[in-house]
Formats: structure tokens, C-alpha cells, sequence
């Protein structure tokens, strides 16, 4: 079996959060569909939690075969990975795409601008340590790759 290598940081947690959060997950039969923060596309997510074998057709999986943020949201939601649901009101409704265009894609900058937003001191870390402990479940997990890889959508 071939697996989906690890992501190098713990920027696709906050990214699945907020899909999940902004209520951007719709499960159709046995797929998700994963609507992006512009609202503009969506990826389809097909996985099997049996053999935990998925695909997804997002840039991340597809340029860098790598576990993206709709691959985590869905082990997220199918409880898989286990976590504080309280936290999810600090991710609705933030545009990542938006964040990362202007951060010229460096992703922990990114993570570390909507960190700032948080105000309350305690908020935040609770909000910090609440993704590693996400992340740190994720490089556990050996999640392999199911079919063949599957272009992304060409839209915002």
C-alpha cells in the first residue's frame, strides 16, 4: 500500500478546523465534499476508514502527496482523531486563502496572524495547544492513498 506522507507543520489543523467550523463539510454518500474558504470550489474527498486509505483532489495531495487540510477534516469529523470541540468558535469563518495569498504562502506566518487575533491570553493557548495535540494524533496515523491521484478544481 502507498501512504500520504506527513505534513511538515501544523498549519492544515487550523485550516480543517475552520472547514469544520464554518459548516464547509457535506457528507454525501460515502464521500465528503470539503467547499473551500472562498466559496468558490469544493474537493471531494473518498476515503475508506476500514483499510484508512483516502483520496482527495486538493493541491496539497495531489502537488505534494502530502495529508492536506480536507484529509484531516474528515478524520476530524468521523472521530478518528479525537478533539476539543469548544475551540471551533475561534475558526468559523476565517478565509485562509485569503491569509495565505498574503503571507506569500508561509503558512505558519499565516497561523501565527490569526493567532493574534485572538485576544484572550488563555484563549489562545488553549486554541495553540488544542492543533498540536491534533497534530501530534495525525503523525501517528499511517493514512494511506486510495486510487489514483485526482486533479484539483481551477477556481479561487
Amino acid at each position: 500500500m502507498k501512504y500520504w506522507k506527513q505534513p511538515k507543520d501544523e498549519h492544515i489543523v487550523y485550516e480543517a478546523l475552520t472547514a469544520i467550523a464554518s459548516k464547509r463539510m457535506k457528507k454525501e454518500d460515502n464521500f465528503y465534499k470539503c467547499f473551500s474558504s472562498s466559496g468558490n470550489k469544493f474537493y471531494t474527498i473518498n476515503f475508506d476508514l476500514r483499510t484508512m486509505q483516502f483520496m482527495s483532489d486538493d493541491n496539497m495531495a495531489y502537488y505534494r502527496e502530502e495529508v492536506s487540510y480536507p484529509i484531516l477534516a474528515v478524520l476530524l469529523v468521523e472521530g478518528v482523531i479525537v478533539y476539543d470541540k469548544g475551540n471551533l468558535k475561534d475558526f468559523k469563518d476565517i478565509s485562509w486563502k485569503d491569509i495565505n495569498q498574503k503571507n506569500k504562502n508561509d503558512y505558519m506566518k499565516s497561523v501565527k496572524e490569526f493567532l493574534g487575533t485572538i485576544e484572550d491570553k488563555n484563549e489562545k493557548e488553549r486554541v495553540e495547544v488544542g492543533c498540536k495535540e491534533i497534530f501530534s494524533a495525525l503523525l501517528k496515523l499511517k493514512i494511506g492513498i486510495l486510487g489514483e491521484k485526482v486533479l484539483p478544481p481551477q477556481a479561487y
